[in-house]
């Protein structure tokens, strides 16, 4: 339920975060702020085009929510971002990882 969304996200346990999401997502498809939770989670656990793709369909739900708007315009920018980055890093360093461009570039 929506409580034990919150207190997950409170208390830094996004994996159970995003299962509580989901299971509102679940109960409840037609709720925004579900798709916000779970988008939100997403982010905190470094996925961001899932992150995106759960803002894109809470806008569908609510195209007017100012929190989802801003939050799909930053997860819009950060992934911009970290795609010149990682394009950047990879002409420095061809063989690396995606995850040790994601650490350089939070750096």
């Amino acid at each position: 339920n929506f409580s034990s969304i919150q207190a997950h996200y409170f208390l830094n346990a996004y994996a159970e975060s995003l299962q509580d999401a989901k299971k509102c997502i679940e109960l409840k498809s037609d709720w925004h702020k579900g798709y916000m939770r779970e988008g939100m989670a997403y982010e905190k656990l470094l996925q961001y085009p899932e992150a995106k793709n759960s803002y894109a369909k809470g806008l569908e739900k609510a195209p007017e929510d100012p929190t989802l708007i801003k939050l799909g315009k930053a997860i819009d920018e950060l992934l911009d971002e970290l795609k010149l980055s990682e394009q950047e890093s990879a002409a420095d360093n061809p063989e690396g990882d995606r995850f040790s461009r994601l650490i350089k570039w939070m750096k």
